[in-house]
C-alpha cells in the first residue's frame, strides 16, 4: 500500500534554470565603428559601457560590482576586488553564470 507522503516525494520535479548576463567596459578613449557595438549587441548579447578608465579606475570597478551583484540578485557581490583596475586598462568583458534549482 503506497503511503500518500512518499508518493507525493516520488512525484517531485527538478527544474534546473540557468541565466547569464554579459557587458563589455569599453575606455571612451578608444574608436569602434558601429560593427563592434552590433557584433556585442547581437553576438554576445552584452551591454556596451563606454568609460574613463584613465581618470577613474576604482569607479569603473564599482560599477562592474554593482553590475554583477544586481544581475546575479546578489549572489555575486564581487568581482574585481579594490584597486585591481589600472589606469591602462581599455577593455573589460564581464560575463555572470547562475544556475539554480527549483523543486517543483
Amino acid at each position: 500500500m503506497d503511503h500518500p507522503t512518499v508518493t507525493a516525494l516520488i512525484h517531485v520535479l527538478l527544474v534546473l534554470v540557468l541565466s547569464f548576463a554579459n557587458a563589455v567596459w569599453v575606455d571612451k578613449s578608444l574608436p569602434f565603428k558601429p560593427y563592434f557595438k552590433h557584433v556585442v549587441d547581437t553576438a554576445y548579447m552584452a551591454a556596451l559601457k563606454e568609460v574613463d578608465f584613465k581618470s577613474n579606475p576604482d569607479q569603473v570597478g564599482t560599477e562592474l560590482n554593482s553590475w554583477a551583484e544586481k544581475e546575479t540578485n546578489g549572489l555575486i557581490k564581487e568581482i574585481l576586488p579594490p584597486n585591481s583596475v589600472e589606469r591602462d586598462t581599455k577593455l573589460i568583458f564581464g560575463k555572470c553564470f547562475i544556475l539554480q534549482s527549483i523543486l517543483v
